[in-house]
């Protein structure tokens, strides 16, 4: 680029029209090189490309077999005092304990009482009532009656490390007198989430990042600029394995199925 200083003398005649024809024609000049000025600006961007975004919702999946069981027991002990119900209570479960923290190699951490009480159950006078069969009714009398009694109860929640002693245990369990296995049901340890999840985001993050090249429509450099996770569900299926106790009933552990839902960024070359 250069600059000129021009220094016009008007003056009538030919000289004045001469002076004017030599500014028009710098002028000419200036713009012809201000035009060539903007389209090399405008062909070095479009061979250096320009810069597009593209926010996709994507979702990923993973599944794995429940490695946990939790088992919740009930214990009661009855008597004619509060004190009396809660020590027979608590003989009950001496022996509960014992055959327990067998099964969670005596760690107490896996053994948990989610209830502990005591409370007076109240019972009527007896009451007859007349007893039927399917097919002729009878005039056989039934009596029903009870005693009057204190009760001391605790609940408490058993997890178990591994799935394959559930039918032992609930069989151990049910053999003591006054004990009760109220439920059991399958559930993920926290290693595992992890890893389920880690997992489900990866396929999450591929289907965001297959979106995106096909809205970038033939785009370069395609890069990610930003992932937040919107949701993320573990949901209990019914499919799954059975797990065989020789001592116990059958476990079903069934499958999880973990879900990420994510919002991806990216940025691309057009």
């Amino acid at each position: 680029m250069f600059c000129r200083t021009i220094r016009l003398d008007f003056m009538a005649g030919d000289n004045n029209a001469s002076a004017f024809a030599y500014v028009a024609a710098v002028i000419a000049i200036f713009v012809f090189g201000m035009v060539v000025l903007i389209s090399m600006v405008h062909q070095n961007g479009a061979a250096s490309g320009t810069l597009g975004h593209i926010e996709v919702a994507a979702s990923g999946y993973a599944y794995g077999t429940a490695d946990q069981a939790v088992v919740l027991i009930e214990a009661n002990g009855t008597g004619n005092t509060s004190q009396q119900a809660v020590s027979n209570l608590a003989a009950t479960l001496d022996q509960l304990n014992t055959t327990v923290l067998g099964y969670v190699n005596g760690n107490l951490s896996n053994v948990q009482t989610q209830s502990l009480s005591t409370y007076y159950q109240q019972c009527y006078p007896p009451t007859t009532y007349p007893a039927y069969n399917y097919t002729v009714p009878s005039t056989t009398t039934i009596t029903y009656s009870c005693r009057s009694h204190y009760v001391a109860q605790e609940s408490m929640q058993v997890t178990l490390q591994s799935t394959m002693n559930v039918g032992s245990l609930v069989a151990n369990v049910s053999s003591i007198p006054n004990v009760l296995v109220s439920s059991v049901y399958p559930r993920i340890s926290a290693q595992q989430a992890t890893s389920l999840r880690d997992a489900a985001l990866k396929n999450a993050l591929a289907n965001a990042t297959q979106q995106a090249i096909v809205l970038a429509n033939g785009g370069t450099n395609l890069t990610v600029l930003n992932v937040s996770v919107s949701n993320y569900f573990v949901y209990p299926m019914a499919l799954g394995a059975s797990v065989q106790s020789a001592s116990g009933p059958a476990y079903y552990s069934g499958r999880y199925q973990v879900d990420e839902s994510i919002n991806a960024q990216f940025s691309y070359t057009r």
